[in-house]
């Protein structure tokens, strides 16, 4: 049985991860200079480019968009969907086809701010402390996976506001690389922000 449900997960894996894609002009990720696997010199992955104008505008909390997204070039691009965004916060939806809403065949993970901690599932994962850019204390919270897998997730709490990125079994390296790169591009992001 234990061999069925890792073979399961497998093919779930090879068959929803971040490797399709389908065309759409709705915040796809349109050019390769950025996504080389290393952060860039500054500024959030052309990913969000455009949805940071609204997304800015709506609200209070200073936006934390990662540069780096891993695994994400122009053969296997994501799309950034603003989920919902207010003065308390903003969850984006990072996805491989469009429209999803958050199923798992289309999901590449999450991007969200928030004025509040966030609140983590009783079966979650015990969070591991991870040491962030900047001396950032955080929490890794690795994906769980049975027939399929969700999120891992970064956490961190910085200027008094709450962030977290996550990605369908994303491996805590890579994690902390895209958390260290919105937290490198925060000073780019909020200048639309309202405050």
């Amino acid at each position: 049985m234990k061999v069925m449900i890792t073979s399961l997960a497998l093919m779930s894996l090879a068959l929803c991860g971040p490797g399709l894609s389908q065309t759409s002009v709705t915040g796809q990720q349109q050019h390769t200079s950025q996504n080389t696997g290393r952060p860039p010199a500054q500024g959030p992955s052309y990913v969000f480019r455009q949805i940071m104008p609204a997304l800015s505008s709506q609200t209070r909390v200073p936006l934390r968009l990662p540069g780096y997204l891993p695994d994400v070039d122009e053969k296997h691009p994501i799309y950034a969907t603003v989920q919902s965004a207010n003065d308390a916060g903003y969850n984006i939806l990072l996805s491989v086809v469009v429209p999803c809403e958050g199923q798992n065949y289309c999901l590449y993970g999450s991007v969200r701010g928030s004025a509040s901690p966030f609140v983590l599932d009783e079966d979650a994962p015990k969070p591991i402390p991870v040491k962030l850019q900047g001396g950032i204390g955080g929490q890794f919270i690795d994906a769980v996976c049975h027939a399929y897998c969700n999120e891992a997730q970064v956490m961190w709490s910085e200027g008094g506001y709450y962030y977290s990125i996550g990605v369908k079994a994303g491996k805590m390296e890579g994690m902390i690389k895209e958390a260290n790169s919105a937290i490198a591009t925060g000073t780019v992001n909020t200048a639309g922000a309202k405050h």
